[in-house]
């Protein structure tokens, strides 16, 4: 039952998001308060935007500067045109944000999180503070301090604060770190983690007791998610084939196996940052490569798929959530991804899914795996699915 007079603001990686798990994760969570816990909207948090040039400084030597600088003169020559409809693909994601996840719609820098923090009268801290809760989560909210809004610095004393199934994404902090994370979170009310590594990581930190929680998607049912799944968009048996990171060879892998099992093979380009060239080859034949998907055709390609060959956290989070049979492989990057992955398939007795070494990522190996029973999966997945909807219940609904 909802609370009378009482609000809830959240803030996350939600505002103008081209991400299919973070418009997805704010949906799920803004979608379960406001039917059971409280009447809740998204913070439209304008986080700062990155650049070329910035870009350009990461890249560690000349080689790869060089590289990076090379993807993107062919980003507007020789594959203009694939990545105009990445673009396209950009667009229609942010749209669904707009369109189906309640939010504030004033639009917040780090700037007005910071005058807030000073002028608590102002006109826009009024607007602000008038909430009765303030969540922040879930996703990567806490993988940089920098980001103070997402610890909620800005919310004064006597409002509650808590975070659900915030994400860290690090295996461990520096001294600066320690210092922020114990300040930072000394007068939160009530704080849970999504990731099992992370309450290890900060329980010495903080006088209160860290929850392990599940990722917001995994709050509603599978028929809750059916609302905005779209219908089955292929008649033929597939695989759907959804890498963020740019490893050629669980790409390779996937074709293997399609090609194998006569299955027509699915796959999308990447969606931001650095664009693997790997996907934007020439189809071959019974392959098809996807632009323009939406989030909820993005949902219906895994439900409706044989197999899923990922290395997204939320696309294996959708692949339990529909019963699908999937791989995972690793994304090696400059920070980890892997935490968040492991923990879920860890809860769910599934590690063996998680194809990170060489011997592991073959034919021989995905083809000797029993199907998934999916029956024991969601015996030991219900138990925390409860304790965490508890958890959000008590700690956001007081």
């Amino acid at each position: 039952m909802l609370e009378k007079g009482k609000t809830a603001a959240i803030i996350t990686e939600y505002y103008e998001s081209s991400n299919y798990g973070g418009n997805l994760q704010a949906y799920a969570l803004t979608r379960y308060l406001n039917e059971n816990v409280i009447c809740a909207e998204q913070l439209s948090y304008k986080r700062p935007a990155g650049s070329f040039w910035l870009s350009l400084q990461k890249c560690e030597g000349f080689r790869a500067k060089l590289n990076f600088f090379i993807k993107k003169v062919l980003q507007k020559t020789w594959k203009r045109r694939e990545f105009a409809r990445v673009k396209k693909r950009r667009e229609i994601v942010t749209e669904f944000g707009r369109k189906f996840v309640p939010h504030n719609t004033m639009i917040l820098s780090d700037k007005d999180f910071e005058d807030i923090k000073l002028n608590p009268n102002s006109k826009n801290a009024r607007e602000i503070l008038r909430y009765s809760v303030f969540i922040t989560g879930s996703d990567q909210v806490w993988r940089m301090t920098e980001r103070e809004a997402y610890f909620l610095t800005f919310v004064p004393g006597g409002k509650k604060k808590i975070s659900y199934a915030a994400s860290i994404s690090k295996n461990s902090l520096d001294e600066n770190e320690q210092y922020f994370f114990k300040t930072a979170l000394k007068d939160f009310d009530a704080i849970s983690v999504r990731e099992k590594s992370d309450v290890d990581l900060i329980s010495d930190l903080c006088e209160q007791p860290i929850e392990w929680v599940v990722d917001p998607t995994f709050l509603l049912e599978e028929n809750q998610w059916n609302d905005i799944c779209s219908p089955s968009l292929y008649r033929e048996r597939y695989v759907f084939c959804y890498f963020l990171g740019g490893e050629k060879r669980p790409r390779v892998l996937a074709r293997e196996y399609a090609h194998k099992n006569g299955l027509k093979l699915l796959t999308m380009p990447y969606l931001t940052g650095e664009y693997p060239f790997e996907d934007f080859h020439n189809n071959r034949e019974n392959e098809e490569r996807l632009f323009e998907v939406s989030v909820e055709d993005f949902l219906s390609l895994i439900r409706y798929a044989d197999v899923v060959f990922t290395d997204s956290f939320h696309a294996v989070v959708f692949s339990i959530i529909f019963r699908t049979q999937f791989f995972v492989f690793d994304r090696s990057i400059a920070v980890s991804m892997n935490s968040r992955i492991k923990s879920i398939l860890e809860l769910c007795e599934l590690a063996q899914r998680f194809c990170d070494t060489r011997e592991m990522e073959t034919l021989q190996y995905i083809e000797k795996l029993q199907p998934i029973d999916y029956a024991n999966v969601f015996e030991k997945l219900e138990e925390l699915r409860d304790k965490s909807r508890t958890w959000l219940k008590r700690n956001a609904g007081k």
